[in-house]
Protein backbone atom coordinates (compact mmCIF):
# COMPACT_ATOMS: atom_id res chain seq x y z
CA UNK A 1 0.00 0.00 0.00
CA UNK A 2 1.15 3.46 -0.85
CA UNK A 3 1.92 5.76 1.40
CA UNK A 4 1.33 9.30 0.81
CA UNK A 5 4.63 11.05 2.34
CA UNK A 6 4.67 14.55 3.51
CA UNK A 7 5.95 16.47 6.98
CA UNK A 8 6.61 13.20 8.79
CA UNK A 9 5.83 13.16 12.99
CA UNK A 10 6.17 11.27 15.56
CA UNK A 11 2.04 10.51 15.48
CA UNK A 12 2.26 10.12 11.48
CA UNK A 13 5.38 7.61 11.32
CA UNK A 14 3.30 5.52 13.87
CA UNK A 15 0.04 5.71 11.81
CA UNK A 16 2.18 5.07 8.37
CA UNK A 17 3.63 1.60 10.67
CA UNK A 18 0.04 0.30 11.26
CA UNK A 19 -1.10 0.65 7.67
CA UNK A 20 0.60 -2.62 6.71
CA UNK A 21 -2.26 -4.87 6.33
CA UNK A 22 0.19 -8.17 7.37
CA UNK A 23 1.52 -6.36 10.59
CA UNK A 24 -2.18 -4.88 11.55
CA UNK A 25 -3.37 -8.45 11.15
CA UNK A 26 -0.65 -9.78 12.76
CA UNK A 27 -1.02 -7.57 15.74
CA UNK A 28 -4.93 -8.20 16.40
CA UNK A 29 -4.69 -12.34 15.55
CA UNK A 30 -2.33 -11.44 18.48
CA UNK A 31 -4.08 -9.39 20.90
CA UNK A 32 -7.92 -11.27 19.81
CA UNK A 33 -6.96 -14.47 19.17
CA UNK A 34 -3.79 -15.87 21.04
CA UNK A 35 -1.31 -15.73 18.02
CA UNK A 36 -3.41 -17.82 16.08
CA UNK A 37 -4.27 -16.66 12.22
CA UNK A 38 -7.73 -15.90 12.40
CA UNK A 39 -7.81 -12.29 10.47
CA UNK A 40 -5.83 -12.57 6.91
CA UNK A 41 -3.78 -9.72 5.79
CA UNK A 42 -6.04 -9.26 2.43
CA UNK A 43 -9.14 -9.58 4.51
CA UNK A 44 -9.76 -7.15 7.14
CA UNK A 45 -12.57 -6.07 7.68
CA UNK A 46 -12.89 -2.67 10.19
CA UNK A 47 -15.00 -3.19 12.38
CA UNK A 48 -12.76 -3.68 16.04
CA UNK A 49 -10.76 -1.18 17.79
CA UNK A 50 -7.81 -1.64 20.06
CA UNK A 51 -6.12 1.20 21.90
CA UNK A 52 -2.28 0.89 21.69
CA UNK A 53 -1.23 2.71 25.47
CA UNK A 54 2.26 3.65 24.49
CA UNK A 55 3.07 5.28 27.91
CA UNK A 56 6.11 4.41 30.54
CA UNK A 57 3.66 4.27 33.30
CA UNK A 58 0.60 1.55 33.50
CA UNK A 59 -2.59 2.14 32.11
CA UNK A 60 -4.99 4.15 35.33
CA UNK A 61 -7.77 5.23 33.13
CA UNK A 62 -11.27 3.60 32.56
CA UNK A 63 -11.18 0.36 30.42
CA UNK A 64 -14.93 -0.36 29.85
CA UNK A 65 -17.52 1.88 28.39
CA UNK A 66 -19.33 1.71 32.43
CA UNK A 67 -16.27 3.35 33.53
CA UNK A 68 -15.70 5.79 30.82
CA UNK A 69 -19.44 7.14 31.67
CA UNK A 70 -19.48 6.86 35.31
CA UNK A 71 -23.22 5.13 35.10
CA UNK A 72 -24.84 4.90 38.37
CA UNK A 73 -25.40 1.06 39.83
CA UNK A 74 -29.13 1.59 39.06
CA UNK A 75 -28.96 2.09 35.41
CA UNK A 76 -25.74 -0.12 34.74
CA UNK A 77 -27.96 -2.75 33.78
CA UNK A 78 -29.94 -1.42 31.11
CA UNK A 79 -26.12 -0.44 29.17
CA UNK A 80 -24.42 -2.71 27.69
CA UNK A 81 -20.66 -2.63 28.85
CA UNK A 82 -18.12 -2.50 26.32
CA UNK A 83 -14.65 -3.57 27.52
CA UNK A 84 -11.52 -1.95 25.63
CA UNK A 85 -9.19 -4.13 23.99
CA UNK A 86 -6.08 -2.35 25.75
CA UNK A 87 -2.34 -3.22 24.73
CA UNK A 88 0.51 -1.77 27.01
CA UNK A 89 3.47 -1.34 24.84
CA UNK A 90 5.73 -1.05 27.69
CA UNK A 91 4.59 -4.26 28.77
CA UNK A 92 2.36 -7.37 27.18
CA UNK A 93 2.35 -11.18 26.12
CA UNK A 94 1.06 -10.97 22.91
CA UNK A 95 1.89 -14.13 20.71
CA UNK A 96 3.16 -12.33 16.95
CA UNK A 97 4.01 -13.82 14.29
CA UNK A 98 5.25 -10.87 12.48
CA UNK A 99 9.46 -9.60 12.89
CA UNK A 100 8.45 -6.01 12.58
CA UNK A 101 6.26 -6.80 14.94
CA UNK A 102 7.87 -8.61 17.35
CA UNK A 103 10.84 -5.93 16.87
CA UNK A 104 8.79 -3.15 17.73
CA UNK A 105 6.98 -4.05 21.20
CA UNK A 106 10.55 -6.02 21.76
CA UNK A 107 12.04 -2.18 21.63
CA UNK A 108 9.48 -0.30 23.06
CA UNK A 109 9.50 -2.42 26.32
CA UNK A 110 12.97 -1.31 26.20
CA UNK A 111 12.58 2.24 25.29
CA UNK A 112 9.72 2.55 28.17
CA UNK A 113 11.48 0.83 31.24
CA UNK A 114 12.30 3.92 33.27
CA UNK A 115 13.13 1.77 35.80
CA UNK A 116 16.72 1.34 33.98
CA UNK A 117 19.21 4.43 33.82
CA UNK A 118 19.39 6.23 30.46
CA UNK A 119 22.44 4.71 29.27
CA UNK A 120 21.33 1.10 30.17
CA UNK A 121 18.16 1.40 27.78
CA UNK A 122 20.28 3.35 24.77
CA UNK A 123 22.75 0.70 25.49
CA UNK A 124 20.32 -2.34 25.26
CA UNK A 125 17.94 -0.73 22.33
CA UNK A 126 21.21 -0.06 20.05
CA UNK A 127 22.50 -3.55 20.76
CA UNK A 128 18.86 -5.08 20.12
CA UNK A 129 17.96 -3.11 16.97
CA UNK A 130 21.90 -4.20 15.69
CA UNK A 131 21.28 -7.92 16.48
CA UNK A 132 18.41 -8.47 15.47
CA UNK A 133 19.27 -5.93 12.00
CA UNK A 134 15.90 -4.37 12.69
CA UNK A 135 14.01 -2.26 9.84
CA UNK A 136 14.27 1.39 9.68
CA UNK A 137 10.49 1.74 9.53
CA UNK A 138 10.32 -0.49 12.80
CA UNK A 139 13.09 1.94 14.11
CA UNK A 140 10.93 5.22 13.08
CA UNK A 141 7.96 3.75 14.39
CA UNK A 142 9.87 3.27 18.05
CA UNK A 143 10.88 6.85 17.94
CA UNK A 144 7.24 7.81 17.13
CA UNK A 145 5.72 5.95 19.69
CA UNK A 146 7.99 6.80 22.42
CA UNK A 147 7.82 10.31 21.17
CA UNK A 148 11.65 11.32 20.17
CA UNK A 149 11.94 14.96 19.24
CA UNK A 150 13.53 14.55 15.92
CA UNK A 151 13.43 15.34 12.13
CA UNK A 152 11.69 12.25 10.52
CA UNK A 153 12.20 13.56 7.30
CA UNK A 154 15.52 13.66 7.98
CA UNK A 155 15.83 9.80 8.92
CA UNK A 156 12.97 8.98 6.14
CA UNK A 157 15.70 10.08 3.82
CA UNK A 158 18.87 8.70 5.13
CA UNK A 159 20.07 5.06 3.86
CA UNK A 160 21.58 3.88 7.43
CA UNK A 161 19.16 5.24 9.72
CA UNK A 162 19.89 2.62 13.23
CA UNK A 163 18.45 3.31 17.34
CA UNK A 164 22.17 4.72 17.57
CA UNK A 165 20.59 7.54 14.98
CA UNK A 166 17.48 7.65 17.21
CA UNK A 167 19.44 8.32 20.56
CA UNK A 168 22.29 10.86 18.72
CA UNK A 169 18.89 12.99 16.82
CA UNK A 170 17.16 12.99 20.19
CA UNK A 171 20.01 14.46 21.93
CA UNK A 172 20.89 17.28 19.22
CA UNK A 173 16.98 17.86 19.03
CA UNK A 174 17.09 18.22 22.99
CA UNK A 175 20.17 20.67 23.16
CA UNK A 176 18.82 23.22 20.35
CA UNK A 177 14.72 22.84 21.91
CA UNK A 178 16.99 23.36 25.32
CA UNK A 179 18.53 26.31 23.86
CA UNK A 180 15.49 28.11 21.76
CA UNK A 181 13.53 27.90 25.71
CA UNK A 182 16.18 29.19 27.29
CA UNK A 183 16.01 32.35 25.00
CA UNK A 184 12.30 32.27 24.85
CA UNK A 185 12.11 32.58 28.57
CA UNK A 186 14.77 35.16 28.49
CA UNK A 187 12.67 37.39 26.00
CA UNK A 188 9.52 36.96 28.10
CA UNK A 189 11.15 37.79 31.23
CA UNK A 190 12.50 40.96 30.40
CA UNK A 191 9.52 41.79 28.46
CA UNK A 192 7.72 41.59 31.60
CA UNK A 193 10.52 43.19 33.58
CA UNK A 194 9.77 46.39 30.61
CA UNK A 195 6.21 45.95 31.04
CA UNK A 196 5.63 45.36 27.41
CA UNK A 197 1.99 44.11 26.78
CA UNK A 198 1.88 39.92 26.32
CA UNK A 199 1.30 41.35 22.09
CA UNK A 200 4.86 43.12 22.49
CA UNK A 201 6.29 40.13 23.50
CA UNK A 202 4.49 37.56 21.06
CA UNK A 203 5.90 40.22 18.32
CA UNK A 204 9.67 40.10 19.74
CA UNK A 205 9.54 36.25 20.34
CA UNK A 206 8.80 35.72 16.39
CA UNK A 207 11.03 38.53 15.27
CA UNK A 208 13.76 37.44 17.67
CA UNK A 209 13.92 33.62 16.95
CA UNK A 210 12.24 33.46 13.84
CA UNK A 211 9.37 31.60 14.65
CA UNK A 212 5.38 30.96 14.04
CA UNK A 213 2.99 32.78 15.89
CA UNK A 214 1.28 29.52 17.35
CA UNK A 215 5.12 28.58 18.70
CA UNK A 216 5.26 32.20 20.18
CA UNK A 217 2.17 31.37 21.75
CA UNK A 218 3.23 28.06 23.47
CA UNK A 219 6.19 29.96 25.20
CA UNK A 220 4.30 32.23 26.40
CA UNK A 221 1.86 30.04 27.86
CA UNK A 222 5.09 27.86 28.97
CA UNK A 223 6.82 30.61 30.76
CA UNK A 224 4.94 33.50 30.98
CA UNK A 225 2.80 32.17 33.93
CA UNK A 226 6.11 31.26 35.97
CA UNK A 227 7.52 34.52 35.48
CA UNK A 228 4.86 36.63 36.76
CA UNK A 229 4.41 33.77 39.56
CA UNK A 230 8.10 34.05 40.11
CA UNK A 231 8.09 37.58 41.47
CA UNK A 232 6.16 40.11 43.26
CA UNK A 233 4.90 43.07 41.26
CA UNK A 234 3.57 46.49 42.42
CA UNK A 235 2.16 49.00 39.53
CA UNK A 236 0.65 52.04 40.17
CA UNK A 237 -1.44 54.41 37.93
CA UNK A 238 1.16 57.13 36.60
CA UNK A 239 0.96 60.83 36.76
CA UNK A 240 1.41 63.38 34.09
CA UNK A 241 5.16 64.24 35.26
CA UNK A 242 5.84 60.68 36.90
CA UNK A 243 7.07 57.88 34.89
CA UNK A 244 5.47 54.23 35.77
CA UNK A 245 6.78 52.14 39.08
CA UNK A 246 7.59 48.56 38.28
CA UNK A 247 8.80 46.36 41.03
CA UNK A 248 10.40 42.85 40.86
CA UNK A 249 11.71 41.10 43.22
CA UNK A 250 12.56 37.00 42.02
CA UNK A 251 11.53 34.39 44.31
CA UNK A 252 14.04 31.57 44.98
CA UNK A 253 12.37 28.14 45.09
Amino acid sequence: MSVKRGNLRADTVVKNYWRSNEQFADFFNAVLFDGEQVIKPDELIPVITIVVYYGEKSWDGAASLHEMLNIPKTMESFVNDYKMHLVEARKNDLKLHNINNQDLFNLLEIILDKSAKWNVIREKAINYARKHEVEKSVIMTVAGAANCKMDYNMMEKKGDADMCTVFEETRKEGVAQGLAEGEAKGIIETGYEFGLSEDDILTRLQKKLNISLQKAQEYLSMFGKQTVQSGQFLLRRRKPTEKMVYICKNRRP
